[in-house]
């Protein structure tokens, strides 16, 4: 598997995010803050054909089912479960290179 690097600005700002949407609620944990700042930071710079994009997406869904689904905890029974929007996000990206044969986190 190849990966992929981010740049230390985009390192320092999943950082600050993560301290500072603790701050904010108390009851927000750490998967909260990665999966919303990998929707924001990453797939949103995600575009083209599926020559581009399709292995770059895949390797990052194993990363996300990985790093953020399986560490989701369960809740109890009379509240939703909550779920990855970055998961979410990939999944109806991956779909549109079916059709179309392009996919843009915008469209």
């Amino acid at each position: 598997m190849k990966y992929y690097t981010i740049a230390y600005r985009t390192r320092n700002e999943f950082l600050m995010y993560a301290v500072n949407r603790q701050k904010l609620d108390k009851e927000s944990q750490l998967w909260q803050s990665l999966d919303e700042m990998t929707s924001m930071k990453i797939l949103s710079r995600i575009e083209g054909d599926s020559d581009c994009t399709k292995n770059a997406l895949e390797g990052l869904q194993k990363l996300v089912k990985e790093q953020i689904e399986d560490h989701i905890p369960p809740t109890e029974e009379d509240k939703p479960q909550p779920k990855s929007i970055s998961a979410a996000k990939i999944t109806e990206m991956l779909n549109k290179l079916k059709g179309p044969g392009f996919t843009s986190y915008w469209t």
